[in-house]
């Protein structure tokens, strides 16, 4: 009897051991159909084409597709369209089928919607922005010495220009889309640039908005809403106008290394002849086309006259500050209504 419960004992024993086996295999099979058992990314442009044509944008076009043609020659009808409609021949001797509005706002909408996508690079000018406001208002904070505000509007404008220069090459990538839509008649060449323009907008107001107020209340000039309000507008122009100078370069270039060429020397005359470098009344007769020409003498002179033209500064203070600094013209120091040019 005893050797016969000892046997039973070690055939329960096996059969535990076996059982603990069996536990161990079956948990990672499980774990293993639960991995399985997520969606995986897509990583081929098959994959992304399938879940695109799921989605409610590929649908849509599905759907359209499926929509009668609005002309239909298949049948041998040239007379009307499928609805029974009369054909507007007309219409077929239409370069661009859309008109000249909706051709500059699907233009808008597309560079839009491309800009919005970018939510890196959307937050990583926020905060180039703040950094550079708050190191340019730190170095020149309440200053009150005449040459410092001198020397921070002239840094704020070039800033906007280093901006728009290092953006200038990345539009080379774009052209060949318009190549492509200019091909098929999809658009006008000008209805493509405004568009463009239009969808920069809210960017450049965002650089403008963090940039210069951060620099403007930290540097301590005219505490007016006019004069805050006329800094931002003076700024978000020069910002605009930089752009598309920029862009215009990188529309003609043959390469990005053209364009940055191209861009450092429209950079270097910008700065040589603004009036901060070398005074307006010393530059000489040969060269002075230069500083009525460029456009960052005319912004730069502008948000001069709107510090020292304010009620903060007496007219004769005023004059004294602008002679001595030689933005005169014919001998007398510029007026505020020279800030409208």
């Amino acid at each position: 009897d005893l050797v016969a419960e000892e046997r039973e004992n070690e055939r329960e024993e096996d059969g535990n051991d076996d059982g603990d086996k069996k536990n161990e295999h079956e948990e990672p099979a499980k774990n293993a159909s639960t991995t399985n058992d997520q969606p995986e990314k897509p990583h081929t442009p098959e994959s992304f084409a399938e879940i695109f044509q799921e989605s409610k944008d590929g649908l849509k076009i599905a759907d359209r597709q499926q929509q009668p043609w609005k002309y239909d020659w298949s049948k041998g009808d040239i007379g009307t369209t499928a609805k029974g409609e009369p054909y507007d021949i007309e219409s077929f001797k239409q370069k661009y089928q859309n008109s000249f509005i909706m051709s500059v706002w699907l233009n808008m909408k597309r560079s839009f919607i491309l800009w919005t996508r970018d939510r890196t690079y959307i937050r990583a000018s926020a905060i180039k922005n703040i950094a550079m406001g708050l190191s340019v208002g730190a170095v020149f904070f309440e200053t009150d010495v005449n040459s410092s505000f001198f020397g921070v509007l002239f840094q704020g404008n070039l800033f906007i220009m280093l901006g728009a220069m290092t953006a200038a090459p990345e539009n080379l990538g774009d052209r060949a889309i318009f190549y492509k839509h200019a091909d098929s008649n999809f658009y006008p060449a000008l209805s493509y640039v405004i568009g463009q323009a239009l969808a920069l907008v809210p960017q450049m107001i965002l650089d403008v908005i963090l940039f210069g107020t951060i620099v403007y209340w930290m540097v301590g000039f005219t505490a007016t809403a006019s004069g805050f309000f006329l800094y931002l507008a003076l700024f978000f122009s020069f910002n605009f106008t930089m752009g598309q100078s920029f862009g215009v370069l990188s529309a003609i270039a043959p390469s990005k290394t053209v364009v940055q060429a191209g861009g450092a020397v429209i950079l270097l005359f910008n700065v040589l002849f603004c009036g901060f470098i070398i005074s307006p009344d010393v530059i000489p007769d040969y060269y002075i086309w230069l500083y009525w020409m460029v456009p960052l003498s005319w912004v730069y002179r502008a948000l001069l006259l709107n510090e020292y033209r304010s009620d903060d500064y007496s007219e004769e203070d005023g004059d004294l500050i602008l002679k001595s600094f030689g933005f005169t013209y014919r001998g007398e120091p510029f007026q505020r209504e020279w800030i409208g040019y």
